[in-house]
């Protein structure tokens, strides 16, 4: 009877494996083959969460911020702006827009799942896997064309 157990740092395997007593006879003939059963013990580890702040850009009207963005300040009075400081006009222009952009996209707290990668999927796979989604893309943009009943273009 053969027992083994191994341990990484993300997966504990427990795992016990028995061969058969005695050996297999084809005919006249003796093997040395043996059949194996094991039973796999495999404990995931736990998902790590961690919050993380977002903004839902999807969510977001260009042309609301657009129309905010030029009754600012920034935009109104430009000659008022030539009387301040580099400094100055740094600070405007970010809270201008931090402004701006949480009134139109405010940030959010979301939660989200951290948890080792795959050992299989690799630097290969993940290349392999964009290839595919730039196939996919292609194909979609290209247009068929059109066919009557019996299969010949028109």
């Amino acid at each position: 009877m053969l027992e083994w157990s191994a341990q990484s740092s993300a997966w504990q395997f427990v795992s016990s494996a028995r061969a058969a007593e005695c050996p297999t006879s084809t005919g006249d003939l003796l093997s040395d083959h043996a059949l194996v059963t094991f039973s796999l013990c495999v404990k995931k580890p736990r998902l790590e969460r961690l919050w993380t702040t977002c903004r839902p850009w999807k969510k977001f009207s260009q042309s609301a911020f657009e129309a905010d963005l030029r009754a600012s300040q920034l935009c109104t009075d430009v000659d008022a702006l030539q009387d301040l400081s580099a400094d100055e006009l740094a600070e405007l222009y970010d809270t201008t827009l931090q402004t701006l952009l949480d009134k139109h996209c405010p940030a959010v707290q979301t939660q989200r799942k951290f948890g080792p990668l795959t050992p299989w999927y690799d630097a290969d796979c993940r290349a392999s896997m964009k290839n595919q989604e730039r196939w996919r893309d292609v194909t979609n943009e290209l247009v068929p064309m059109s066919t009557d009943s019996h299969g010949s273009s028109s």
